[in-house]
């Protein structure tokens, strides 16, 4: 397990029509700094479902800062859970829900998030909905040790990227508030 000792942590959720399980303890948003790569970590739990989010974020300067999540070739095996699903700047919302932190002292604001979802078919979502297609949803919930696991996982694939400058094609735009999205082409 690693270590996620949270700068930020939110308890939020009313979980009261969830049952009982271990969603009814955690946490349902914290965010820490991975402390093997210094990257900044988050997970979330989300409205639709009571399921978990997760996400490490890249400053500017990292070769796949303004990257879209689809835009990543698989060669660089960058992925967590079951994939990547998300990625962007901080979402604009309430800091206790929203894909967003506060940066410790000294680091940027402006990071770029790469985040996956505990709500797949293989996933049970804590407030008993059902899975796509309307069949029971029987999964396995998918905790904040998991989630954070994964975090850690995800930061050490994204530093090995930015060790060794691994980002292989170049960048056709620059990100800004009006395209904030790079994608990969041809270098």
């Amino acid at each position: 397990m690693c270590d996620t000792s949270p700068r930020q942590a939110y308890t939020t959720f009313s979980k009261s029509g969830w049952g009982s399980g271990p969603w009814n303890s955690e946490l349902d948003k914290a965010v820490w700094i991975d402390p093997a790569t210094g990257l900044d970590c988050m997970y979330r739990r989300c409205s639709d479902g009571g399921y978990l989010c997760g996400y490490v974020a890249v400053e500017p300067g990292h070769p796949l800062y303004g990257f879209d999540h689809g835009a990543i070739p698989s060669s660089l095996g960058i992925t967590a859970h079951t994939g990547l699903v998300e990625s962007g700047l901080c979402a604009h919302g309430k800091e206790s829900e929203a894909m967003c932190h506060v940066p410790a002292e000294g680091r940027p604001h402006d990071v770029w998030w790469f985040g996956f979802k505990c709500d797949e078919d293989c996933d049970h979502l804590p407030d008993g909905r059902r899975q796509r297609g309307g069949a029971d949803r029987m999964g396995i919930y998918r905790s904040t040790t998991y989630v954070a696991d994964q975090c850690t996982r995800l930061a050490a694939q994204l530093d090995e990227v930015a060790r060794a400058n691994a980002a292989p094609l170049a960048i056709s735009s620059a990100v800004t508030a009006d395209a904030p999205v790079r994608t990969m082409v041809p270098a």
